[in-house]
């Protein structure tokens, strides 16, 4: 917040500062940057009527939160799940034919019921969020079982 209003490159006042996240560059489903400026050159939808602002606080708790996610949703997880349903037969093992969106429907819940049963004062503590963290971080997973 220091650096918004402020500028070195001319000028009266600067806008402020875009951060972006390049691991999720070109993402339909993620948000890959944030703008952090000043109100007067905040841009807004006129059919929002409001100016969705974040103060630090809170994308310091969504990143804490994504932080928690990531230490349960782990690749080893993800993998111990797929191999438990193929020895199960609820999922072939040739699973890596099907679309990541399918193997996603298949093998996502197991991945959460996982973690609620064995991490759960973990997924307390990340709250409502821990479904879609735990969408977004198994389907990387699968996409990096698939490619392995």
């Amino acid at each position: 917040m220091q650096y918004v209003g402020k500028t070195l490159l001319g000028g009266k006042k600067g806008e402020g500062i875009v951060v972006k996240n390049q691991t999720t560059l070109n993402s339909d489903t993620k948000k890959f940057y944030i703008k952090i400026v000043d109100a007067e050159f905040q841009e807004t939808n006129a059919s929002r009527q409001v100016v969705k602002t974040m103060n630090i606080n809170e994308v310091l708790e969504m990143e804490e939160k994504l932080f928690w996610s990531k230490n349960i949703v782990t690749l080893a997880r993800v993998r111990k799940i797929i191999h438990k349903m193929v020895d199960f037969n609820e999922l072939p093992s040739n699973w890596e034919v099907f679309s990541e969106a399918e193997i996603l429907k298949l093998v996502k819940p197991n991945v959460y019921r996982d973690c609620i049963k064995e991490e759960k004062d973990t997924v307390e503590k990340v709250g409502k969020i821990f479904g879609k963290h735990c969408n977004d971080l198994v389907l990387k997973h699968v996409k990096t079982l698939k490619d392995d």
